[in-house]
């Protein structure tokens, strides 16, 4: 009889702490929700997280609050989010670039990307563009190819920096194409972007909010976009794929995560409401006047496997590479 009665008392027991589980669940968000952007105000991240943050908030009923937190490309405010209290209520800005490439160039970091956090929600890409001086003798994907292995390590490819999505971008051409080029990492995209404007340097792999204003300036010349098909923003602009090079395509992307731990529950409305906001029409507008595309219906069960597949790419590419965090 003692022992039916303890296994009911702790079958209760159970039942209490599921109940009060789904009740928290049901009862979130109570409280504004902080979402840490790990890089400097007034970036294409922090401003999309901002719009973002909006249409979230009218969803949830709370302030959702962004938070930048930058410091060693992004690591340090991922990990203040990895280290949270995992209750849903501090979410970060996770990027192809934190997730996957991060604990590749920075080995010494205090956690692990795909443990500590949970993937929540797939945000948008943010796919590169091959553009060139238009000064160059090259005009077209397959002519900068032709010059490419006739003058070896002559062509010189600024990138954002070294382990950058624009340099590892040029890095999955080369590889792909079979050429070499000469790899100028710079502090930054804009002073990159300057010195292939200026013809100090002859190429950038870059992104569309970025090389859309300068193509229509006639300051540089754009020969693909690194896609499978062309961007509705871009329509003119040939894929990598149409060219004949798919194993080319690359792109940076984003989501959102919370601390390990976090209560199922929780990390599945979070995530709805999070899908719903990308459907708002000020984001849609804001992704499309970016060369985004939204992640709209990437939930976890979606989101997860892709994660693990872009972690052993993006490593490859940075061994391959030989990229490391200055």
């Amino acid at each position: 009889m003692r022992t039916r009665s303890t296994v009911m008392a702790l079958a209760a027991a159970g039942s209490l702490v599921l109940a009060g589980t789904s009740a928290f669940a049901q009862a979130y968000p109570s409280k504004p929700v902080t979402w840490v952007v790990p890089f400097t105000p007034g970036g294409i991240t922090d401003s999309g997280a901002r719009v973002i943050a909006k249409a979230l908030s009218e969803r949830i009923g709370q302030p959702v609050l962004v938070e930048n937190r930058p410091g060693a490309g992004g690591v340090v405010g991922t990990e203040h989010v990895a280290k949270s209290k995992p209750d849903g209520y501090t979410m970060v800005y996770g990027t192809a670039g934190t997730i996957a490439t991060n604990p590749v160039l920075y080995k010494t970091t205090s956690f692990d990307t795909r443990k500590d956090l949970i993937a929540v929600h797939g945000m948008g890409m943010s796919p590169p563009i091959l553009v060139v001086n238009p000064e160059k003798p090259y005009k077209t994907v397959a002519e900068l190819i032709d010059y490419a292995k006739k003058n070896p390590e002559k062509i010189n490819m600024a990138s954002a920096g070294a382990g950058t999505t624009t340099h590892l971008a040029g890095e999955l051409f080369q590889q792909v194409t079979g050429v070499r080029f000469t790899h100028v990492p710079y502090k930054g995209s804009i002073p990159a972007m300057t010195d292939v404007i200026a013809g100090v340097a002859d190429i950038i792999f870059d992104y569309p909010v970025t090389t859309m204003p300068q193509e229509s300036a006639g300051k540089l010349k754009v020969l693909a976009s690194m896609t499978a098909k062309r961007l509705d923003v871009m329509p003119n602009t040939p894929s990598i794929a149409e060219l004949n090079y798919p194993d080319a395509e690359i792109s940076s992307w984003s989501g959102i995560f919370v601390a390990k731990d976090t209560p199922a529950d929780i990390v599945a409305k979070l995530g709805e409401e999070f899908g719903k906001a990308l459907e708002d029409p000020a984001v849609v507008k804001y992704f499309a006047d970016n060369g985004q595309v939204r992640l709209n219906g990437w939930t976890k069960d979606r989101f997860d496997p892709f994660i693990d597949k872009e972690m052993v790419k993006w490593k490859n590419l940075i061994e391959i590479s030989g990229a490391k965090a200055f």
